[in-house]
């Protein structure tokens, strides 16, 4: 087996044809005369900056260095020395990549190579592409500062004007590394070499067309990019195909959007998307024709009896005479226009969830969460989770997928919830996507549209979306 710094040359070797400059992130501690990496991000990029600068000032602390730079290309084979030297010359300091002893300075970093698709890149690197990572790490703070020194460190860090809430928040705040989750004994390089390329929202299937929609970074090359193409009717292939793409438009931070429309049968129901670029697969989407024609007939039948939907709106922004109890069933009716099952079980019940449903596969049970508070108000999400591991026992078989509605921006939301809400694993539906999922009922979307959505929504809040299935 090639070892990981010659798999990740290899494997990268035809991208790095594209790769301008590296965005390098550091954090490091100072260990009596010499500055120790606590973390390290080298990110390669298609487009050159004119300058860099972090989102935030860092904190001025004489025993942390936090340093960002754009650096040439050709300094990879620097950074890649690492691995071998257990140094890396800064304009500062020289920094320490090794192993810390009772004796001192050892090895440096064992180097590990990854491949991520672009939804694990998202929820596993906060990095919303398909990519390669080369890392390492080595325990060093408990073997240099130890534990006094390193919670000395975080409680400056809590005691600043502009505080942080430990190390992790640091490290995250100006290195993007979620790694670093156990920073006091962890400290970690990571070498990373994206592909800018992927699928955007508004791709859709049409009677006789699929529009394909995706966006790239400037300086990728659109020659080397294309979308393969499989239309299915039930479980049967009817074609394999591959088509181009051409630019659409260009974005405001050097965004290239581009777009494709590629003739389809009128029998398939089901199109997968295979987006690909320098012969890699980056993307992938699935498109179904289910659409109903012209207006929601359910939402048709609802006017009958709720003129225009307008309780119902009302409800569904929280607006009702009884905001929580309205706001249940406004869900419920939400569901139901988009074509799932639903059991409105909490207005009985408060010691269930309120809402079961279910959408084409019985086997996958949406079990929702309604709140127009805060989601851990009275420990909602605590009490919720519960609910969903009591479901799982007793229903083997049943994939759970946990949902909490609100009628909350995302923006007004406790950071601390949404944390906890990824962390358990509950798919987040704010009043934002409340208003976008009545969209696709109004527009007569299809249950499996439906699923795409929600699909793309979990991979946007980092959320495995394989419960789903495909």
């Amino acid at each position: 087996m090639k070892d990981p710094i010659r798999r990740f040359l290899d494997t990268t070797q035809q991208l790095r044809k594209d790769y301008k400059a590296i965005e390098f992130y550091l954090v490091a501690f100072k260990w009596e005369t010499h500055w120790v990496n606590l973390s390290t991000r080298a990110i390669m990029s298609t487009q050159t900056p004119k300058r860099f600068r972090f989102s935030a000032k860092p904190p001025n602390l004489p025993d942390l260095l936090i340093e960002g730079a754009l650096l040439p290309i050709d300094d990879i084979e620097r950074i890649l020395d690492v691995f071998k030297t257990g140094k890396f010359e800064w304009e500062k300091a020289d920094i320490s990549y090794q192993r810390i002893d009772h004796s001192g300075f050892g090895n440096p970093y064992s180097p590990t190579f990854r491949a991520y698709k672009r939804q694990d890149s998202l929820r596993l690197m906060n990095i919303d592409a398909r990519c390669f990572i080369l890392s390492g790490g080595e325990s060093t703070v408990m073997a240099s500062i130890g534990t006094e020194g390193f919670e000395s460190l975080e409680s400056r860090l809590a005691s600043l004007d502009k505080p942080f809430g430990g190390m992790y928040d640091l490290v995250r705040t100006y290195t993007g590394s979620e790694d670093y989750k156990n920073a006091w004994c962890h400290s970690q390089l990571e070498i990373i070499a994206p592909i800018w390329l992927r699928f955007e929202q508004g791709s859709v299937l049409e009677s006789e067309n699929v529009l394909v929609k995706a966006m790239m970074r400037e300086g990728c090359k659109l020659s080397k990019a294309s979308v393969g193409i499989i239309e299915k009717e039930g479980g049967m292939v009817l074609r394999r195909d591959r088509q181009s793409l051409q630019i659409a438009s260009r974005g405001k931070e050097r965004q290239v959007f581009l777009k494709s429309e590629i003739p389809v049968t009128k029998l398939s129901n089901h199109v997968q998307l295979l987006l690909s670029y320098r012969g890699d697969s980056v993307d992938r989407l699935d498109l179904y024709r289910n659409r109903v024609s012209g207006r929601n007939p359910r939402m048709s039948v609802g006017s009958s009896v709720d003129p225009n939907l307008e309780d119902f709106r009302r409800a569904l922004s929280g607006r009702a005479k009884k905001p929580s109890k309205g706001f249940e069933q406004a869900i419920v009716e939400l569901m139901s226009f988009l074509g799932f099952t639903c059991i409105h079980v909490g207005a009985e019940d408060k010691a269930n969830p309120d809402i079961l449903a279910w959408a084409l596969d019985p086997t996958v049970a949406f079990v929702i969460e309604c709140t127009i508070a805060e989601p851990d108000l009275r420990h909602k999400a605590t009490k919720f989770v519960a609910r969903l591991r009591h479901i799982g026992s007793v229903a083997p078989g049943t994939r759970v997928v946990g949902v909490l509605a609100t009628t909350l921006s995302r923006d007004l939301i406790n950071p601390a919830d949404l944390v906890r809400l990824k962390s358990d694993g509950i798919l987040l539906i704010d009043k934002e996507s409340s208003l976008e999922l009545l969209e696709l009922a109004e527009d007569g979307c299809g249950i499996g549209e439906v699923l795409q959505y929600l699909g793309d929504l979990m991979s946007r809040q980092q959320l495995s979306r394989e419960i789903l299935g495909r």
